[in-house]
């Protein structure tokens, strides 16, 4: 596949991934091996290069997928239904990229920049409550759930040099959010 920025589908039957055009992002899904919907591995563009998308992430159920997409220049999430095939941009102020969905479908972990920083934040789906997980002023980007979606890996550069990234783990709690 001609792609960067994979992301599986949590039962593994979709690939998305975004495909340059004119140097702009397009998003591309593709079947998986267990997926006969889309027979002979077909590939299909989902959100064309007018949006420059960055990188996808799956909702568990592949009911929709959040994207970062920066079609004015500066990186926005959005979500595409996959099912009436809406884009709608998600309501979070300021730059933001990195989705990642937990595996139990409740929380959107994030990136979104503050004054040049990028911190970690997390949003409670669907009620839309955020939170900032961190406050260094160091970078807190590419955010991974574990199995359990109570935990988070993400690259910092924490107590490093600028672009040394370092991973980190940090614990969620699920029992509110302010």
């Amino acid at each position: 596949v001609d792609g960067e920025q994979p992301s599986i589908s949590a039962d593994g039957k979709w690939l998305a991934f975004v495909r340059e055009k004119r140097g702009r992002g397009e998003l591309w899904i593709k079947q998986g091996a267990q997926n006969p919907n889309l027979p002979g591995g077909e590939e299909r563009r989902i959100v064309d290069d007018s949006y420059d998308v960055w990188e996808a992430a799956f909702e568990p159920g592949e009911q929709r997928i959040i994207f970062t997409s920066a079609p004015k220049g500066q990186p926005e999430l959005y979500s595409y239904a996959l099912d009436s095939l809406q884009i709608t941009p998600l309501p979070i102020a300021g730059p933001a990229r990195y989705p990642a969905i937990s595996r139990d479908g409740k929380w959107l972990a994030y990136s979104r920049s503050e004054h040049g920083i990028w911190h970690l934040y997390v949003t409670q789906l669907p009620s839309g409550s955020s939170r900032r997980l961190e406050y260094g002023d160091c970078n807190s980007v590419s955010p991974a759930w574990e199995q359990d979606s109570k935990s988070l890996i993400y690259a910092t550069d924490c107590g490093r040099g600028l672009e040394m990234p370092a991973l980190a783990r940090i614990e969620i709690s699920t029992e509110h959010s302010d």
